[in-house]
């Protein structure tokens, strides 16, 4: 039985990179700078990357907004209560308390992860 060869984790993170770089260049007012993004721009992410015959991997882009959106900065400004912003930066609502409570626990699991303190409460 044959399986496809996983990725490296090297070529993964580089795929991963060339895919932020590709998210960057495309637009670069919600990806500059983190700001949380509207609902559904994961979605219009993907279609852009799918009509793109100069995009990366669809598997690398997802992998490169997961990176996005766990980010610390990124988390922050969602956990502060940022407004969200589309996908050409314009503002276009606020977060919602339950994302914002969300965004600020995985903060604080973070803190924990890296002060070696893997328990949870």
């Amino acid at each position: 039985m044959n399986h496809p060869q996983r990725p490296s984790p090297v070529s993964r993170n580089q795929a991963r990179q060339e895919a932020l770089q590709w998210l960057k260049r495309r637009w670069p007012r919600a990806f500059g700078n983190p700001v949380p993004l509207c609902l559904g721009a994961n979605e219009r992410i993907l279609e852009a990357c799918e009509n793109d015959p100069n995009a990366p991997d669809v598997a690398a882009v997802k992998d490169a907004l997961r990176a996005w959106v766990r980010h610390p900065e990124y988390l922050r400004r969602v956990a502060a209560g940022d407004p969200r912003h589309d996908l050409e930066g314009h503002k276009v609502g606020p977060v919602a308390e339950s994302h914002r409570d969300y965004a600020w626990a995985c903060l604080e699991a973070t803190k924990r992860t890296a002060a070696g303190d893997g328990r949870d409460g």
